[in-house]
């Protein structure tokens, strides 16, 4: 049905021991929401869904009825995530690409690049909490698109759905001029969030997070975000290497 909207599912990770994060970017939209798993397993994955139906009710169908994914294994038991096995209605029609084909959900696999600007490759993301992810999108959907003839994810999202499900979602409207950017350099000292906030609002444009409980960078100024549970890092160079 053309006039279903399509929403693209994929996994992001660092390590292959873990942890993981699940991917989903609304196609008409271009939202993107992720979610942390310990496991890398279909039951991991498809509790997210789960999750979300019984958060959004019957706004469920309205995000997640048609989804596009990989043939990755945490996704190969396809039952788990059509049906509620509660109920034992079907929720979703999930479809795969073809093999060694993810150009055919090229939305989410570009939208990656955002998430790597703030998430490098190669870092742990032992310390991430789904808090920090949340957090880490909201900026991500607060970055204006060309496809969107400039108009943010968020906005985009708002207009069709309304700011209730965003919400619901954990997705939050970041200022344009406090978008999380790259290339920043920050003070050696730990900063409560509002005065972080004013700095990144008034002096910079982009931040990245170094997720590793210690970095080893030569001369490089760390401060200690409490609110998120992660740390930022100066001059730390932006890694766009393959996705996972």
């Amino acid at each position: 049905n053309p006039t279903v909207p399509t929403t693209e599912m994929d996994t992001v990770y660092n390590d292959s021991e873990g942890p993981y994060i699940q991917t989903f970017i609304f196609e008409n939209t271009h939202l993107m929401i992720g979610f942390l798993h310990k496991e890398k397993t279909s039951a991991s994955m498809a509790s997210t869904l789960d999750h979300l139906q019984e958060m959004l009710g019957a706004d469920y169908q309205k995000l997640f009825s048609l989804i596009l994914t990989d043939r990755g294994s945490e996704f190969e038991k396809h039952d788990l995530f059509e049906i509620n096995h509660e109920t034992g209605e079907i929720r979703t029609d999930i479809f795969y690409c073809d093999p060694q084909q993810p150009s055919q959900k090229p939305h989410v696999e570009n939208n990656h690049n955002y998430v790597r600007d703030i998430i490098p490759n190669g870092k742990n993301l032992g310390t991430l909490t789904q808090d920090s992810l949340d957090l880490v999108f909201s900026h991500i959907n607060s970055v204006p698109r060309e496809s969107l003839n400039g108009k943010t994810p968020y906005e985009a999202f708002s207009f069709f759905y309304g700011e209730d499900l965003l919400t619901i979602l954990h997705v939050t409207k970041i200022d344009k001029d406090a978008v999380l950017r790259s290339g920043m350099k920050i003070p050696e000292q730990y900063l409560d969030e509002e005065t972080l906030s004013k700095l990144v609002s008034e002096h910079y444009s982009r931040l990245v997070l170094n997720l590793d409980t210690e970095y080893e960078g030569e001369s490089t100024e760390v401060i200690t975000l409490r609110h998120i549970g992660a740390q930022c890092t100066g001059h730390t160079p932006i890694i766009s290497g393959p996705m996972e």
